[in-house]
C-alpha cells in the first residue's frame, strides 16, 4: 500500500514537525537564521575549471538556507511538498464536484488528509 503526502504530513504532524516549525519560526523572530556555505565560483565557471585556471580552492561563504521553514521540514520527513499540493487539489476538486461546483468551494477549507472544514454558519447544530 503506498502512502500519500498528505498521509506523510499527517505522520510528521504526530511526530511533532508543527513544534520544530513553531522553534524555528521563533528563531527567526529573534534575528536567528539557518546558514549554509557556498562556494563563490565567477564567471558560470565549474569547480573544476576554477580550481584549473587559479590553482585553488574557490572561497566559501556563508549564506542564508533559501528554503522555508515548511519546505524544509517536508525534505526532512521525506515529503514531496509539490504532490501534496497536487493531493490537496484533487481534495478540492473531489469536494467542488461533490457539491456541483466548479470554480467555489462553498466555504468549505481542505484542513488535512481527509478532513473539511465548514464554517458555523453551515454547520448543523446538536
Amino acid at each position: 500500500m503506498t502512502v500519500t503526502e498528505l498521509e506523510k504530513i499527517h505522520a510528521a504532524r504526530q511526530e511533532g514537525s508543527d513544534t520544530i516549525g513553531t522553534f524555528l519560526t521563533w528563531l527567526r523572530g529573534e534575528g536567528i537564521y539557518l546558514m549554509h556555505f557556498v562556494e563563490v565560483i565567477p564567471n558560470g565557471r565549474s569547480r573544476e575549471d576554477y580550481i584549473e585556471r587559479y590553482g585553488e580552492e574557490p572561497a566559501t561563504v556563508a549564506t542564508y538556507w533559501p528554503e522555508s521553514i515548511n519546505r524544509l521540514l517536508a525534505r526532512y520527513y521525506g515529503i514531496d511538498a509539490d504532490k501534496a499540493e497536487e493531493e490537496r487539489d484533487a481534495i478540492l476538486a473531489q469536494l467542488r464536484a461533490m457539491n456541483g461546483d466548479s470554480d467555489e468551494t462553498d466555504g468549505v477549507r481542505v484542513v488535512s488528509a481527509g478532513q473539511t472544514e465548514v464554517p458555523l454558519s453551515q454547520r448543523s447544530t446538536p
